[in-house]
């Protein structure tokens, strides 16, 4: 009978300790590397090409492993960067930084990446090797490949 209250309260503790797939924290960390803009509503993709990149270097590199985790990246014409923290699993909170350098004719996406960056709260999703950063209350997001 003891033995039995054991393995009941042993599996008991383990349930109340395991996390739910909605509360799992997915890492980032790594380099990523825009590869188009979605468009959720219409179901619309644009890919990276000439006249919205200018053809730059757009890409997004996360740290998990310094206190606090910390983003850094270019967006085609200017470098960004920042700190964060998870928000319950699939959300990053910028705790400062995200700002950027400005210079020059921003090219479409630039200012579209903008709007990701600025947010309080960063929505994202990652399904194999793709990333994808929410804004636009969800309906749009930039789709970025781990490298």
């Amino acid at each position: 009978m003891k033995r039995s209250s054991v393995a009941i309260l042993i599996v008991a503790l383990m349930a109340s300790c395991s996390q739910d797939e909605g509360s799992k924290v997915i890492l980032l960390h790594g380099t990523w590397t825009a590869v188009a803009l979605k468009d959720l509503t219409s179901g619309t993709i644009e890919y990276k090409s000439q006249p919205n990149s200018f053809n730059g270097e757009f890409w997004i590199s996360f740290d998990d492993y310094v206190n606090p985790p910390m983003f850094r990246g270019r967006k085609i014409q200017n470098s960004f960067s920042g700190y964060y923290n998870y928000v319950g699993g699939q959300k990053l909170k910028r705790l400062e930084g995200g700002g950027s350098s400005e210079v020059g004719n921003n090219p479409p996406w630039e200012l579209q990446f903008n709007r990701v960056l600025y947010q309080a709260e960063i929505p994202f999703a990652i399904q194999n090797d793709s990333l994808m950063m929410y804004y636009s209350n969800g309906t749009k997001a930039f789709v970025f490949t781990k490298n």
